[in-house]
């Protein structure tokens, strides 16, 4: 071999060495230029997939929060919920991730909301038939912010009001709960200054303030439409969309007008119907771990002193103490007293339904009592909203000295029997029907007894009309002559008018007492007990004393 070729083998052998090396160069360049490109391009995207399925997640952990707000409102226990409000990529070999996206869960500043020209039934001890009556208090908004790295436009959630949607240039709504159900409203506040930031899964408490949610009828004062403004971020005409099947015009009571559903300045307005009897609940649920239970307010008679009673006999009646929210303020104490009788405590403590119980029992004489519960409250001027007072009639035992025995006779006896006692203006008309065998006419009445249902002072007195012929008589008072129906037998009726009495009907009662006169000149006593009802009403007057 000559020394030329074997200089040509060495220069082929280098050659083919380096055409290797350079191989393997661009062959790393092109991975790395591939990585580059992928880092570039698919890693953004895979990312902002990521985020999209998270926020999904997030939005079904808000409506999850919804729920259990509205569940810890009705059943008064505390809940928990896990909000996942950050993510964390997938590990990707050789590629790179940003920063794992952290997430925002806040409650906003306190806005007020108010109630207006409302009058709560059953409650009059202390909530007067006034406009200014107004029930109000504050509740904040719950909010979740998203901070991604790749979707650059997601929502921000928020839950206000029992409404849950996303905040875009137009809010997509995602649970239209709101607070309206036909004849239902139901507020829930929230409370607590929140603020959590975190890529982990974060557990929120939720606690009860004022809950479990109890139910009040509550109508309008002097015809003018009952009004619920809250604070909100939605639009108006956001509102009117939610608030659709609530219209007059679609079978609800919100009104038609333009005055029906209004939001200015951050504040949701919402006239309804001014003819309708409305079931109000509210409640507060606090956010976070720091709650406090809401002070109790006022004091009211929830059960007893539905009928007269009789000397010795006895009586339970319940009271109940509630917060500002119309619900169950429990470990309150209250004190009893009365103007004669016994009562078998003097000193009480609510239970967890806010009610506590005295057992009253009438002395001999027989008159109008009263008993008075007194809560451990805050009194607020111009209202008995720490008191509560009973009164309680108190009548002979067996027959008084006019020879009464039992009251509104039945049918068969022989009796004049009380057929019906409905209003009429300022008045209530009484029919009365002769079941005997004997013509019978009404010559004297007399008036022992008035129960107003609204703890109010009962009248002291009254007018008896019949055909034009009118007079005077007092509660109590006696006896007084009349010019009265004559009743033809065996099924005749007629009615006479007691007027300028303060009523409400389907509350109050009285008890009358009337001298009948028969066919043959003698005369028969018979009591009534008489309530007072609407015209068209269910009769009110079947409780025997």
């Amino acid at each position: 071999m000559t020394a030329g070729s074997s200089r040509h083998k060495r220069l082929v052998g280098g050659c083919r060495g380096q055409a290797a090396v350079v191989g393997v160069v661009l062959m790393f360049g092109l991975i790395i230029a591939l990585l580059a490109l992928v880092q570039l391009t698919a890693v953004p995207g895979w990312n902002q997939a990521v985020e999209v399925q998270h926020n999904e997640r997030v939005q079904s952990d808000m409506q999850l929060v919804g729920t259990e707000i509205h569940r810890s409102s009705v059943t008064g226990q505390s809940r928990t919920v896990p909000v996942e409000l950050g993510v964390r990529y997938p590990s990707r070999p050789l590629l790179f991730n940003p920063t794992d996206p952290a997430g925002t869960l806040r409650t906003t500043d306190s806005g007020e909301f108010e109630i207006r020209n409302v009058d709560i039934e059953g409650v009059d001890n202390y909530w007067n038939d006034t406009e200014d009556q107004v029930i109000e208090g504050s509740s904040r908004e719950l909010v979740y912010e998203p901070r991604y790295n790749e979707y650059s436009t997601p929502p921000t959630t928020v839950y206000e009001n029992g409404v849950l949607y996303n905040e875009f240039e137009r809010p997509l709504t995602l649970d239209e709960g709101g607070f309206v159900d036909g004849h239902r409203i139901s507020l829930i506040a929230l409370s607590g200054d929140y603020h959590e930031s975190s890529v982990e899964t974060r557990t929120v408490s939720l606690k009860p303030e004022s809950a479990p949610t109890q139910t009040v009828s509550v109508e309008s004062v002097d015809s003018e439409p009952v009004t619920v403004s809250v604070p909100t971020r939605l639009p108006e005409t956001e509102w009117e969309s939610i608030l659709e099947p609530e219209f007059q015009r679609n079978g609800g009571h919100v009104l038609d007008d333009e005055d029906g559903v209004t939001v200015a300045n951050g504040t949701l307005t919402v006239a309804f119907d001014p003819d309708v009897e409305y079931d109000l609940q509210l409640a507060r649920v606090g956010v976070g771990q720091q709650s406090q239970q809401m002070e109790p307010y006022y004091i009211t008679q929830i059960a007893g002193s539905e009928t007269p009673l009789r000397a010795g006999q006895s009586e339970r009646l319940v009271f109940e103490v509630r917060d500002r929210f119309n619900n169950p303020a429990k470990g309150v104490d209250v004190d009893f007293e009365t103007s004669d009788g016994h009562l078998s405590q003097t000193t009480g403590r609510t239970g967890t339904d806010g009610q506590v119980m005295v057992r009253y029992t009438a002395p001999q004489d027989a008159g109008t009592q009263t008993v008075t519960a007194s809560a451990d409250v805050e009194a607020v001027s111009d209202r008995q909203n720490d008191q509560s007072t009973v009164q309680i009639a108190v009548t002979d035992d067996d027959a008084d000295d006019d020879g009464f025995v039992g009251s509104n006779p039945g049918p068969g006896s022989g009796k004049v029997q009380l057929v019906d006692s409905v209003q009429d203006g300022d008045g209530v008309d009484i029919t009365l029907r002769n079941t005997g065998t004997s013509e019978m006419t009404l010559t004297q009445i007399r008036a022992s007894f008035y129960y107003p249902s609204d703890q109010s002072t009962p009248p002291t007195g009254g007018n008896y009309s019949y055909q034009g012929f009118e007079t005077t008589y007092d509660i109590p008072g006696e006896f007084v002559s009349v010019e009265g129906p004559s009743l033809a037998p065996d099924g005749g009726e007629d009615s006479i008018g007691l007027i300028d009495l303060r009523k409400n009907p389907g509350r109050d009662f009285m008890v009358i007492h009337t001298i009948w006169v028969d066919g043959f000149g003698e005369s028969h006593a018979y009591s009534y007990f008489v309530g007072i009802k609407q015209p068209g009403g269910p009769s009110v007057n079947s409780v025997i004393v």
